[in-house]
């Protein structure tokens, strides 16, 4: 725990590092300050204040920012060697906030940094401190969007208010924790799709491009929201979800209604909806209904209730049928973007 006089500023960035790690990896970390540090000159401790952490067995220290004393990457991976050089621990630079740009030229520095609830980069440490680590190690451009990155881009086409909205606000409309968003926005940031700005302490999207630009930019990035499709037994009661596969592709365009209908659901709902679902079944001449689980929840982004067009073509992409294939690029060629 830091000291009681310690100041109202490092108070609260201690505590929102210390939730950060909890939530990221997991493990406890507890700040304390160090109101003098052997062998450090002024300049450093005139400039930053040090404290100490413990994450598991391995001890850190900590180098943070005072609000409104910014300094560039050069000056900050300058200062982080000098004190690192004189340190008996580890130092990881700790600031509020960075940009993306500075960021980025931090880790090309090789730098140690943690900015909660954006990003912990910690190259170099020990080999225990990086299995403890290894799920917070640089996030490198993935092949594809995370789940939460792809729904805000699709909400964004399909003319949702995704820009200049706080990622907190984003998240509980799309159902997503703050964190989750905003690591979000950090993977659409990556993808070259959008930067982040700082707006005091809130993170806001600004997408790079918009309509048919951006589909065409995003697209080799987004894949197909199913994880899992299931056929079951219908039953009487009213199903749950939204409509989708072939059959919301029928209420979209001129394709006949499939004999089976299709609905989908968020895979985080289906342990708790299942009981409304039939057992399975591999019977053609029963009634039944296909239950696709997605790794988003269809309902936000849904179209009355009908899934959304764009996470609809994602889903039936490279479809066999070529009556299907016919009805996706009509469903497209209608897009209002």
């Amino acid at each position: 725990m830091l000291d009681s006089d310690a100041p109202a500023w490092l108070k609260a960035l201690a505590h929102k590092a210390e939730t950060y790690v909890r939530d990221l990896l997991g493990v406890g970390l507890k700040l304390k300050g160090r109101a003098h540090v052997p062998g450090f000159p002024r300049f450093l401790t005139d400039q930053y204040a040090f404290v100490e952490g413990r994450v598991l067995d391995t001890p850190l220290l900590f180098m943070a920012q005072p609000p409104g004393k910014g300094r560039t990457p050069a000056n900050v991976a300058r200062l982080w060697r000098e004190a690192d050089r004189r340190a008996d621990k580890p130092v990881v630079y700790l600031a509020e906030t960075i940009t993306a740009f500075n960021r980025k030229r931090l880790i090309d520095q090789r730098t140690p940094f943690l900015v909660p609830g954006n990003q912990l980069f910690l190259p170099g440490l020990a080999v225990d401190l990086r299995e403890t680590f290894r799920a917070a190690r640089e996030i490198q451009p993935s092949e594809h969007l995370t789940p939460a990155a792809q729904k805000v881009v699709l909400a964004a086409l399909l003319g949702q208010p995704v820009e200049r909205v706080s990622a907190s606000i984003l998240a509980r409309r799309f159902k997503y924790t703050p964190m989750t968003m905003s690591r979000a926005f950090d993977d659409l940031e990556h993808a070259g799709l959008a930067e982040v700005r700082e707006a005091g302490k809130e993170r806001r999207l600004a997408l790079v491009a918009h309509g048919q630009r951006l589909w065409r930019m995003a697209l080799p990035k987004l894949r197909s929201p199913v994880r899992k499709s299931r056929r079951l037994r219908r039953l009487s009661t009213k199903l749950a979800g939204v409509t989708a596969g072939e059959s919301a592709l029928a209420g979209y365009t001129s394709l006949a209604e499939p004999r089976t209908p299709t609905v989908a659901l968020a895979a985080s709902a289906w342990p708790r909806l299942q009981a409304r679902f039939g057992a399975p079944t591999d019977e053609w001449d029963e009634a039944a209904v296909i239950v696709e689980t997605w790794s988003y929840d269809p309902e936000t982004l849904a179209q009355g209730q009908l899934a959304d067009r764009l996470s609809l073509y994602l889903s039936l992409r490279g479809h066999e049928d070529e009556r299907v294939a016919g009805a996706l690029a009509t469903l497209l060629e209608e897009m209002r973007w």
